[in-house]
């Protein structure tokens, strides 16, 4: 939540930077310390119904402190023991960490530590070509910085479709914003970023600050669930089966700590479908078919359902539909042509899955998303 009340700052300075275009003075630079500010401010209006206080109010007991399991149906905290018949696991998850030389010799940030930066920095290196990266290094472009990304693999946000992902290392790319895949970072030193591309070397980057998003790992480790007999995969996330128990019978495990779609709202579907198991007799699968994420850059990225890939893999016959937004006449009058709308139908008419890229594309999606889990068929959107 922090970050959207960034870019919603950031959009604000680049609609004002635009509208240089029509005025006859000059608008100064950015006060950082006001940014921050006014992201604390929406995160405490958040969080006054996310917090000890509050719940309690609820009447619900609450314990603060580090959880470990003492037995297969028992925790503790400090010194006090917890036993249920159902245990339910949601501890998230945390930024992967960086091992290089010479790191801790510049400003460094991660997704809850820079929030509370007060200076900006001049020369801002992000490394890592996700969501997270490309939507804070827009952001931070948008506010003044010289920003660098440096992703490892050959594309930017790599989940998403290719057309996707050049598409949108052509907009940031316009707005300055310097990419460069196959990177590898080397060390930090003198304040310059030492990496590689392609396995050759390549002139360090100066860097006042970098961002490091590479992942996220679970949090699992203070938790002794082997006493719980409780497996994890290799990557560290809680296995679950498709009604979210762990290999205990007795516990389950939502969010992040699962390690399947690590995002906000698929973490309360989880939640609301673990509640509906635990008060209903007859049991009901977790159902993910209509899970979607949108990357909060501009112009946004709305994704849903199964992609072409997958589609692929799954042996499923499917048509293409792509309508371009520069057809489209709210968005010629606004200026945001710059995307489309993809879609992948069976044979029947009925969505699969697809991409939107375009302003407003998490929302405008969700009528699409709609259609698609409550099998609605695409004709029916065409009806007068």
């Amino acid at each position: 939540m922090p970050s959207k009340s960034l870019l919603h700052v950031s959009k604000i300075i680049r609609n004002g930077d635009q509208a240089g275009h029509y005025r006859k003075q000059s608008i100064g630079a950015v006060d950082i310390k006001r940014v921050m500010q006014y992201v604390s401010e929406r995160k405490e209006v958040i969080r006054a119904h996310e917090n000890p206080e509050y719940l309690s109010k609820l009447g619900i007991d609450i314990a603060v402190g580090t959880a470990n399991f003492t037995g297969p149906k028992e925790v503790a905290v400090g010194t006090e023991k917890y036993s249920a018949k159902r245990i339910v696991i949601a501890t998230g998850s945390r930024a992967r960490k960086l091992n290089i030389e010479g790191l801790e010799t510049v400003a460094s940030y991660d997704n809850e530590t820079i929030f509370g930066m007060t200076t900006l920095p001049k020369n801002f290196v992000f490394i890592g070509g996700g969501p997270i990266n490309i939507e804070l290094g827009q952001a931070f472009a948008r506010l003044g910085s010289n920003v660098t990304i440096l992703q490892a693999s050959d594309r930017i946000l790599d989940t998403e479709d290719p057309e996707i992902s050049e598409l949108m290392k052509t907009v940031l790319e316009d707005e300055d914003i310097s990419i460069l895949c196959n990177s590898k970072v080397q060390r930090i030193e003198d304040g310059r970023v030492i990496f590689a591309v392609a396995g050759k070397k390549h002139s360090p980057i100066p860097a006042d600050a970098v961002f490091v998003g590479i992942g996220r790992v679970p949090n699992t480790e203070s938790l002794d669930l082997e006493i719980a007999k409780i497996a994890v995969d290799a990557r560290g996330a809680i296995v679950t089966n498709k009604f979210l128990q762990t290999t205990n019978k007795h516990v389950l495990a939502v969010g992040d700590v699962a390690g399947r779609h690590m995002f906000t709202h698929a973490a309360e579907m989880q939640a609301i479908a673990v509640l509906r198991n635990l008060f209903n007799p007859i049991k009901k699968a977790y159902d993910s078919v209509g899970i979607n994420w949108t990357t909060f850059t501009d112009p946004e990225v709305s994704t849903f359902g199964l992609s072409r890939a997958e589609l692929k893999i799954r042996n499923k016959e499917f048509k293409s539909i792509k309508v371009p937004l520069s057809d489209d006449d709210r968005s010629i009058t606004e200026d945001s042509i710059k995307g489309y709308l993809q879609l992948y139908i069976n044979k029947k008419g009925y969505i699969l899955g697809g991409t939107m890229i375009g302003a407003r594309a998490g929302e405008i999606s969700s009528e699409i998303i709609t259609m698609m889990v409550n099998g609605i068929p695409l004709k029916a959107a065409l009806k007068k």
